[in-house]
């Protein structure tokens, strides 16, 4: 079964997150699947609740082993194992599931038909994260609805400040984006005090100053295997464009009401 070990590393993550969150309701546990802030799963059985990470790898291994959220350790991570054969969940000694240790599901196949098939395979919902980010969105383009330019709103989770240290993936984006729109919004997240998210920064890219007062450099060997050869130089903008950052809605119109 080679086919799914050639997917790459966000197809194969889902379906890792697919594989669990079917074991986890065959085990009577509710689940939402909602991807945000480093939570891929919510699972749910009588009064108790649990908050999952799941990790999906092509190598063998005894558990995830590797950084863990010090912003979040509610979370637990359990770790995905797909083979051209069998798939295998190492729990995590956290996990509802921690007495089993691992579990082996046979038949990589018949799973990752599944995956692609069915057509009642859960589905991301709504979520209190993602309403939060709709907010903020509407307001912007609220803010911009006057505004002859095109605009582009890129958001970024809270993960971004505690566990990842790359340049943005979508900055400054395709050939085809740089072209379609004028602008790029982007909105950095951050954790708020009720463990959900907030507003941090809000960025303003102008794509017809790339190369020129916005900086690009060279990406890192992960980006340019998706074909991402450079990137926005992000600690260079904030030092040479601080007027272009913004901590505040109300400072965003302001700016807004009179440059765009």
């Amino acid at each position: 079964m080679s086919e799914i070990l050639k997917l790459n590393d966000s197809l194969i993550g889902d379906f890792g997150e697919y594989v669990y969150q079917k074991y986890a309701e065959s085990m009577g546990f509710k689940t939402n699947r909602v991807n945000m802030g480093e939570i891929d799963i919510f699972l749910k059985k009588d009064k108790d609740k649990y908050e999952i990470d799941v990790k999906t790898t092509r190598n063998a291994g005894q558990g995830y082993k590797g950084t863990r959220s010090k912003e979040r350790k509610t979370i637990i991570y359990e770790q995905v194992v797909v083979t051209p054969d069998y798939i295998i969940i190492n729990f995590d000694k956290r996990s509802p599931f921690s007495h089993l240790k691992k579990v082996k599901i046979e038949n990589t196949e018949i799973n990752y038909d599944d995956w692609k098939n069915d057509k009642d395979k859960p589905t991301k919902k709504i979520n209190k994260f993602q309403k939060i980010r709709d907010e903020i969105k509407q307001n912007l383009i609220h803010i911009l609805s006057d505004s002859d330019f095109r605009f582009r709103y890129i958001f970024r989770g809270s993960v971004s400040l505690t566990r990842w240290s790359s340049q943005p993936d979508s900055l400054p984006g395709s050939k085809k984006v740089i072209t379609n729109f004028d602008y790029t919004i982007f909105i950095q997240m951050k954790y708020s005090e009720k463990n959900l998210e907030e507003l941090s920064e809000i960025f303003i890219f102008k794509h017809s100053e790339y190369n020129k007062t916005i900086k690009l450099i060279p990406s890192n060997a992960r980006q340019q295997k998706k074909g991402l050869m450079h990137v926005i130089d992000k600690e260079n903008f904030r030092k040479n464009n601080p007027k272009l950052i913004f901590d505040n809605l109300k400072s965003f119109k302001s700016y807004a009401d009179k440059k765009l």
